[in-house]
């Protein structure tokens, strides 16, 4: 099975990444800008439904791949909704699985794989701008032998509205290193795209009323200002 070693080593010893790897068309969708150069995007070996399979590319070099990221991802779906319940029980709501029935019966799974190659400016070059993520909650695998991830300030997206402003997730960037390569892996959970999100009843009242508007498919919103440098909740306030 590969391992982010043998990516790693892969990548020092071969000038480009193998021709079967390569999407010659880019990557595009929706949500995301259409990516003008070749690229490997195993974010599609997440995939939970039958047409997001579809996208994996045939190879004998990614089935065993496959079957550890589908266990890894469904023991992590599990976990997901033991911690959604226990958000709702810290708030004594009566529904304690109010917060699980809002990501919807088709929640996205996103995993992305991150190589962050040595920058000889990590003091005018970033990894990752600072930024809010878009998913409900985000699971990072760090990388245990090189620092990159730097918590800015408090924010939050998806929990921020369900739980009426009272859970927030924190805006973070990512820094370079001038010597060392960094790898992490990155899981993320979203609500169904058809879904409305919005604060839910049983945390609001006189002394704290409604501080959002409910909303269908918050990620396309999210991508639309990240590019602007905007705050898409921003603009959910009422």
């Amino acid at each position: 099975m590969a391992t982010a070693t043998a990516v790693q080593e892969l990548s020092a010893t071969l000038s480009s990444p193998p021709e079967k790897y390569l999407l010659k068309d880019g990557i595009g969708g929706p949500n995301f800008p259409l990516l003008a150069v070749p690229a490997i995007d195993l974010s599609f070996l997440t995939a939970s439904s039958p047409q997001g399979k579809g996208n994996w590319k045939n190879s004998s070099l990614l089935s065993a791949l496959v079957k550890v990221l589908l266990e890894f991802s469904g023991e992590l779906e599990k976990m997901n909704e033991v911690i959604l319940t226990a958000m709702a029980k810290s708030l004594k709501l009566k529904d304690e699985e109010c917060f699980v029935n809002q990501m919807g019966e088709n929640q996205t799974v996103l995993s992305r794989f991150n190589l962050y190659p040595p920058c000889p400016r990590p003091d005018a070059v970033l990894a990752a701008k600072a930024h809010g993520d878009a998913s409900a909650m985000t699971y990072l695998l760090q990388d245990n032998k090189v620092e990159g991830l730097q918590t800015l300030m408090k924010d939050g997206q998806w929990y921020r509205i369900m739980s009426n402003g009272i859970f927030e997730s924190p805006i973070h960037r990512v820094v370079t290193n001038p010597d060392k390569e960094r790898v992490t892996i990155a899981i993320f959970f979203g609500p169904d795209p058809t879904s409305e999100i919005g604060p839910h009843q049983g945390l609001i009242d006189e002394k704290r009323p409604k501080l959002f508007n409910s909303v269908v498919d918050y990620t396309s919103n999210y991508f639309q200002s990240f590019q602007t440098g905007k705050r898409p909740i921003d603009l959910l306030r009422l």
